[in-house]
């Protein structure tokens, strides 16, 4: 066995790079980045986990590594064959807010990566949510399986904003920290989905009282 030096993963990666973006943005190579985040693993046993040939996935696998998402661990010799295990360079990732501000003469593909990557995970929390009030529709739900829903709109001033953007960061940091710094499931766990998104309402309205002062 030929082992490389593995540090320990720490909890938060800041995405800054437009092509970790583009490539974040397919479907299956971000399926593939999440279960990358919870353990070491080799192409091979993510394509059983999906579901999906491995020979589907590497050239995806090549992606992730190419741009920095994912990093190889170790290697290991297996029957004449040389087994690669790859992880996540992080538990949790994060989107560098000047992304979504690349300013004028950016180029367009930039807005595109950020708008694919956008809906796509939108698209995948409405479809688990919908899968969720299909199985409600047919059978019991015990009061542990009932979804949290809650849709509100903040106001306040730009630095509390700031302050409560910031707790937020670091709750998920701590969560992620206690319940996903793990080999694999653990016994009696459970897998939830947590989407949240936080943005502003009024940017049309900022941008009209900043036409009437000029």
């Amino acid at each position: 066995m030929v082992k490389k030096a593995d540090p320990e993963t720490p909890e938060v990666y800041t995405v800054s790079d437009l092509e970790q973006i583009k490539v974040m943005a397919d479907p299956l190579r971000l399926q593939l980045l999440e279960h990358f985040c919870k353990k070491e693993m080799t192409t091979k046993q993510v394509a059983g986990e999906l579901g999906e040939k491995p020979t589907r996935l590497y050239h995806h696998v090549d992606a992730l590594e190419r741009v920095g998402l994912i990093r190889l661990t170790r290697t290991q010799q297996n029957r004449g064959t040389v087994e690669k295990y790859y992880r996540a360079v992080a538990k949790m990732f994060e989107a560098e807010p000047g992304l979504f501000s690349p300013g004028e003469g950016a180029d367009p593909s930039h807005k595109d990566a950020i708008e694919d990557l956008t809906t796509q995970l939108l698209d995948r929390t409405a479809d688990e949510f919908r899968d969720v009030l299909r199985f409600a529709q047919t059978s019991e739900m015990d009061e542990e399986d009932e979804p949290l829903v809650t849709v509100a709109e903040v106001h306040a001033p730009p630095e509390e904003v700031k302050e409560f953007q910031e707790k937020l960061m670091a709750f998920l940091q701590e969560l992620s920290a206690e319940h996903q710094n793990i080999e694999g499931p653990q016994e009696g766990w459970r897998r939830f989905r947590l989407s949240m998104m936080l943005f502003p309402l009024d940017l049309d309205e900022r941008q009209k009282k900043d036409r009437e002062k000029t």
